[in-house]
């Protein structure tokens, strides 16, 4: 053997470790990162059932799922209001879509489907969220809670059905596209606008302190009354609260059913007017 195959021979092993080396490397991380992310490699189109534990904000809540394990679970395409927002009309409707979340899905069972990406920096799962058949995330989208979110990639079938909600909500004048321009409705008519935003004239007959809330009730009949509802957290933000007594208001906010009545949870004075002295 030659000097010169000698030569070539010790350069082709160099070469060969180099490889082995650069796939056992490969190998190491592609390990620690599915130890790191256990879903990171779930196959496209995997369904998993949970319960919601916990509404974070409008489009982020908790999820506990049937193995018993917890996720924080941001929605796919969709953008909330921030409840941090230094304009107070902001807050506003960061609480108001919190609270529609809050009602729609905490303590319901949901099922969860994901996209190519299935985490954000922060960790967070990134889902659709189904309530059997109708998809929360458009839903929170054409009720004007909330915008479509299309600044990262995901699958353009929902790309599309997110902005053509958020264009249905706009043009129709829903959520906060109707900031300034509320429909008024009475307290009996509430029941046609369950989980809608709108505004509430109605005389406060009633005033109840509770333990959680103050009511601004509609009628002595609590049972059968609308009622707004200001949490003892802002009770200061209000002020003297016995002026509302025998007012007539007009409040704006979502309208809920709760039991056997309609009730709208207020977070700023904003959200009341007091029309007569």
């Amino acid at each position: 053997m030659t000097i010169k195959s000698k030569s070539n021979i010790k350069e082709l092993m160099k070469k060969l470790k180099l490889i082995l080396f650069s796939v056992l490397i490969f190998i190491i991380l592609i390990s620690f990162l599915i130890k790191r992310t256990p879903y990171i490699f779930k196959r496209e189109g995997t369904d998993e059932t949970g319960i919601v534990m916990k509404v974070y904000d409008g489009d982020t809540i908790r999820v506990r799922f049937l193995n018993g394990k917890e996720e924080k679970i941001r929605f796919i395409g969709v953008n909330c209001p921030e409840l941090d927002d230094e304009r107070e009309e902001i807050r506003i409707f960061a609480h108001i879509a919190k609270r529609f979340t809050f009602v729609n899905l905490y303590k319901k069972k949901v099922i969860l489907t994901y996209d190519w990406e299935l985490r954000d920096k922060y960790g967070r799962v990134l889902a659709y969220i189904w309530l059997k058949n109708d998809l929360f995330n458009e839903i929170i989208i054409k009720k004007g809670f909330a915008f479509a979110f299309l600044k990262f990639p995901f699958k353009r079938e929902f790309q599309m059905r997110f902005k053509k909600a958020e264009e249905w909500a706009r043009i129709n004048k829903k959520g906060l596209w109707s900031i300034g321009r509320e429909k008024v409705i009475s307290p009996q008519e509430t029941f046609n606008y369950i989980n809608e935003y709108l505004s509430v004239k109605f005389i406060c007959e009633n005033i109840y302190f509770g333990r959680k809330y103050i009511f601004l009730d509609s009628s002595r009949d609590y049972a059968h009354t609308f009622s707004v509802l200001i949490p003892i957290t802002e009770k200061l933000k209000f002020g003297n609260i016995s002026k509302f007594n025998n007012k007539i208001l007009i409040a704006r906010g979502l309208i809920e059913r709760y039991k056997k009545k309609t009730q709208m949870i207020v977070f700023s004075p904003l959200q009341l007017k007091l029309l007569n002295n």
